[in-house]
């Protein structure tokens, strides 16, 4: 067996939890750290035959010199690509939009649905706070207004994306209400820490919402369930949110990474998810053989196990849920619910 099946693909740029002080500073190192020589993936293996879903994250992606040659590799690589997509946090307008201008027309130009998100951790200069660099909301926001712009041109989906923490907990409605104002869609993810991919558990103990912070963001999470469209995608990870805080983070949502999905580095690294350890490199061997091989399996396993209990991770969770029809049953029913709770305590 030598293809992933229903895989989906999220390629992750492993960078630092912090952002510095100086974004430029970041970006002058993350490029000098690209030597001339650096191998890239070609996808030239069957196992990348049944990708469907492929998305570029970081960090930050549009740090990548070659971050457009990237793209289009998979592209042309991945010949059932349905979905792709690329998050950023906006703040070098001047880079990242033109890159973002090139993926977007490649995609458009192979009838592949493109979407892009700007990560906004807070309105004005609760965003410029959380991520320790002057103006960076501006830089965001002149992000935003050049794909909003774009859209002109291209047919993709566009958006914002809010990582709620100790630190801007108490600005998620004033978020929430500012991207309503700017018809932004908008996602809400709760913080997670793991070592293997993000390298940030040492930041656990400052930044979980702890006592009645998190029960406020527990409620935050079921107002979405009751407030927002039913049929909204997004509701079911906003509801795994909220019974991961009730009943002392014991996941119930399924996950496609425990066998529908992987995540690989721009430099080969191979992942079964963000809490496993890489397992391979795919540019020294076949990607089947090292996700397929004993000892893969044996490392999948393990974190199946010790990891997947109380994982929090959104990732694709809702492709995993409607394939799987009892589980997103069982959630419609349990929104609905909530939705009659809150229309009769308004009453």
């Amino acid at each position: 067996m030598t293809a992933l099946p229903d895989s989906l693909v999220e390629l992750i740029r492993r960078t630092s939890a912090e952002i510095p002080d100086d974004v430029q500073h970041a970006i002058l190192a993350s490029l000098e750290r690209e030597k001339s020589g650096t191998r890239m993936v070609r996808f030239r293996s069957d196992f990348w035959k049944k990708v469907e879903i492929a998305n570029v994250s970081g960090g930050e992606p549009t740090t990548r010199n070659d971050l457009v040659e990237i793209c289009e590799v998979m592209l042309d690589r991945l010949p059932r690509l349905r979905k792709f997509g690329i998050n950023t946090t906006g703040m070098t307008p001047k880079r990242a939009i033109p890159m973002i201008e090139k993926v977007a027309a490649a995609c458009q130009a192979r009838g592949v649905i493109f979407s892009t998100r700007v990560s906004i951790d807070g309105v004005g200069d609760m965003h410029n706070l959380v991520r320790n660099v002057p103006r960076g909301f501006d830089k965001a926001y002149e992000t935003i207004r050049a794909m909003r712009e774009m859209q002109g041109r291209y047919s993709f989906n566009y958006g914002v994306s809010t990582t709620i923490f100790s630190m801007n907990l108490h600005d998620a409605e004033n978020i929430l209400a500012w991207a309503r104002k700017e018809k932004l869609d908008i996602v809400f993810n709760m913080i997670r820490f793991t070592e293997p991919m993000l390298g940030n558990t040492g930041l656990e103990q400052a930044q979980k919402p702890v006592g009645p912070d998190e029960e406020r963001m527990r409620q935050f999470f079921l107002d979405r369930v009751r407030m927002d469209p039913l049929m909204d995608g997004q509701n079911y990870i906003y509801m795994h949110y909220a019974d991961m805080i009730a009943n002392g983070y014991h996941r119930l949502a399924p996950c496609p990474f425990q066998s529908q999905g992987i995540m690989l580095n721009p430099d080969g690294g191979l992942f079964f998810c963000e809490n496993s350890d890489a397992v391979g490199n795919v540019i020294d061997t076949d990607p089947g053989e090292l996700y397929f091989r004993k000892a893969s399996q044996a490392h999948r396993d393990e974190v199946r196990d010790k990891k997947c209990p109380t994982c929090l991770s959104p990732c694709q969770m809702n492709v995993a849920a409607v394939k799987q029809v009892v589980p997103y049953v069982q959630f419609l029913v349990r929104a609905t619910n909530e939705k009659r709770k809150a229309a009769r305590s308004s009453v």
